[in-house]
């Protein structure tokens, strides 16, 4: 009874709310828009499915805003499909931006590594859904919270199985904020914190993931995990690249692990590496904004999916780690919920 407990209050900290209510309300903006209503994009879909689903999603944007999305040759706006076995999204957006806070570029991707999956085949608007969100990304929307009537929701299904997008065509709230972006005098950056992203002399690229799953609590969280440690940060190492696209930038660290939760039990006192998105290189800083650089000397729980030998990525970035706070309990790094060290091995134990 006391670990069911457990788990429900672990929920409400992944979460935000477990309540079945929906609501509409409009969906936040990224802080960036094009520089006309008139964008063309270049469909690079590997096949006829594939170009199909960003041609539907354009449409839909274009039946309820003022911007027309058309198909054409432009290199600077491209969507398409990537096959990238190593991680947990489903769908990724990676713009850079001109001095005013337009876009300069923006490449979008569904990721067919799980959309071939038998879950998103046999869910119907499923695959649908990340094209149209990862086009929303591209218009000038962040995420919507979970349990909203958008399309923008963080991600394509629960935990639990079910179908997150409880809409997968873009809601009331999705056409305001559109609408709003493109009609009115447009104020690109949001807050100081939009601002901190920027780095002097570097291009930035403002990654956007859509997540295959939400997780509605910690035992789901630990249920998916290959390896649940708690581990120390050892050495940082910088910047690794590890492939063509922006998405393969990644944060290297050396993990030396104290305690194996769940996973391989002779990882115990061993060093392993660990991926975390972003990163940058002589001109450019990729920056994902729910994923948190560790520091040598942090104490952590890790919730990780293998990549490699001694390669890891955590679940979701931020989702999947919990950092040892001053008041000797451990904090959620998306959700910061606080939690004690026997809660967290309670639940995460198999």
């Amino acid at each position: 009874m006391k670990k069911k407990v457990l788990s429900i209050l672990l929920a409400v900290g992944l979460t935000a709310s477990l309540s079945n209510s929906v609501f509409a309300a409009d969906t936040p903006k990224n802080g960036y828009k094009w520089s006309s209503k008139n964008i063309t994009y270049q469909n690079n879909g590997s096949n006829n499915a594939y170009k199909g689903i960003w041609t539907t999603g354009a449409k839909e944007w274009n039946d309820v805003t003022v911007v027309t999305l058309s198909s054409g040759t432009n290199s600077n706006f491209t969507v398409g499909n990537k096959t990238v076995t190593k991680a947990t999204w489903d769908g990724v957006v990676e713009p850079t931006f001109n001095s005013d806070k337009t876009f300069k570029t923006v490449k979008a991707w569904v990721n067919d590594y799980y959309t071939s999956q038998n879950e998103y085949i046999f869910t119907e608007n499923a695959i649908q859904s990340i094209a149209t969100h990862e086009l929303g990304h591209a218009l000038g929307l962040n995420h919507a919270p979970e349990r909203t009537l958008s399309v923008m929701v963080p991600a394509t299904f629960f935990s639990d199985g079910k179908f997150a997008r409880l809409q997968y065509f873009p809601g009331i709230g999705d056409e305001n904020s559109v609408n709003s972006i493109y009609n009115n005098t447009f104020s690109a950056l949001q807050s100081s914190e939009d601002e901190s992203n920027f780095v002097e002399g570097k291009e930035l690229v403002a990654l956007e993931f859509s997540w295959s799953k939400w997780y509605l609590n910690l035992e789901d969280l630990a249920k998916d995990a290959d390896l649940v440690v708690k581990a120390d940060v050892v050495a940082n190492e910088g910047t690794v690249i590890m492939g063509e696209n922006y998405f393969d930038y990644k944060q290297k660290t050396q993990i030396n692990i104290q305690e194996v939760l769940k996973g391989d039990a002779a990882l115990h006192n061993q060093t392993v590496a660990l991926y975390q998105a972003g990163g940058e290189d002589e001109n450019t800083a990729v920056k994902y904004h729910w994923s948190t650089p560790l520091k040598e000397n942090d104490s952590v729980i890790l919730y990780l999916k293998k990549i490699g030998e001694d390669e890891y990525i955590p679940i979701n970035e931020d989702v999947g780690i919990f950092r040892e706070d001053a008041n000797q309990g451990f904090v959620n790094l998306q959700s910061q919920q606080l939690l004690s060290e026997p809660q967290i091995v309670e639940i995460s134990a198999f």
